[in-house]
């Protein structure tokens, strides 16, 4: 429905809730589909670049999102299965 003559697109934020898990992060890739969303987003990050060494140090329990990484090699079969559902 348009508002002001612009439309609205709703995008599902998936963030680092794929857990680590590339067939997580499709399957929720399946139900932002499902739900009608235009399209997903996802969160990069590496905890080593996201984080100083000290505060590594200070806070070794900021270690433990390490398992909330998706890697790189991922996007190519993200953004296929994305485009494969239409968003």
């Amino acid at each position: 429905e348009e508002v002001w003559g612009m439309r609205a697109h709703l995008v599902a934020e998936i963030g680092s809730n794929h857990n680590g898990s590339l067939l997580r992060a499709v399957k929720l890739i399946d139900a932002a589909a499902e739900a009608g969303f235009w399209g997903v987003k996802f969160q990069q990050f590496k905890v080593d670049q996201l984080y100083r060494p000290e505060a590594l140090k200070a806070r070794p329990e900021l270690l433990e999102r390490k398992k909330f990484e998706m890697d790189l090699e991922w996007h190519d079969e993200l953004s296929k299965s994305a485009h494969d559902k239409g968003l």
